[in-house]
C-alpha cells in the first residue's frame, strides 16, 4: 500500500479524527510516498569477499536507510491518530520487506514468546528500525496518549527490497 501521513492525521481537519471503538489496525507500506518520493535512502550492501561495501553494479542498492523528515512525519501522524484511538489494543507500521516496523501493544495484550516478563503490565512501543531513531517529538506524542508507555529499540535482521 501507498501511503501519506493523511492515512492517519489529514491535514485539513478542523478537528481531531476520532475513531471511538478501533481496537487493532495494521498497515504494510510501500517504501515510495503518493508524490512518487522514497521514504527511504539507498545503502549498499558490504562485498561478501572483502567487506569494502564497493559495487558497481546499481540494482544491489537497498533503500533501508529512513530519510528522517519523511519517516518523522508520518510517525508523528501515526502517533497522534493513535492517542485518538481509546480502545487501541494493538497496532503496526511495517515497510514492505520488514527492515522498519513500528508496534503498539496496549497493557495486557500479550505480545508473543519474546516479551520480558512484566513488559505486557504496561503499553508497549517496539521500534524496529536498525540504528535510526525516530524524533523525540514523536516519542513524546506516544507518551503524552499512553501513559506509563515503555519504549524498546530493536534491531531488525530484514532488508527493504526496491520499488
Amino acid at each position: 500500500m501507498i501511503i501519506s501521513p493523511d492515512l492517519y492525521w489529514p491535514v485539513n481537519l478542523s478537528t481531531p479524527p476520532i475513531w471511538p471503538n478501533l481496537r487493532e489496525h495494521h498497515v504494510t507500506f510501500k517504501l515510495t510516498a503518493p508524490d512518487g518520493t522514497w521514504y527511504f535512502v539507498e545503502s549498499k550492501p558490504q562485498d561478501e569477499d572483502d567487506g569494502s561495501g564497493d559495487s558497481d553494479d546499481p540494482d544491489e542498492e537497498i533503500r533501508d536507510i529512513p530519510l528522517d523528515s519523511r519517516i518523522n512525519s508520518l510517525l508523528l501522524a501515526m502517533a497522534r491518530a493513535a492517542a485518538c484511538m481509546p480502545k487501541l489494543q494493538h497496532m503496526t507500521l511495517s515497510s514492505y520487506g520488514g527492515k522498519f516496523d513500528v508496534r503498539f501493544y496496549a497493557a495486557g495484550r500479550v505480545r508473543g514468546s519474546n516479551s520480558q516478563p512484566g513488559e505486557a503490565d504496561k503499553p508497549r512501543l517496539y521500534l524496529y528500525m536498525g540504528t535510526w531513531e525516530p524524533s523525540e517529538e514523536v516519542i513524546q506524542v506516544w507518551r503524552e496518549s499512553k501513559e506509563g508507555l515503555l519504549v524498546k529499540r530493536i534491531k531488525p535482521y530484514y532488508r527493504c527490497f526496491k520499488r
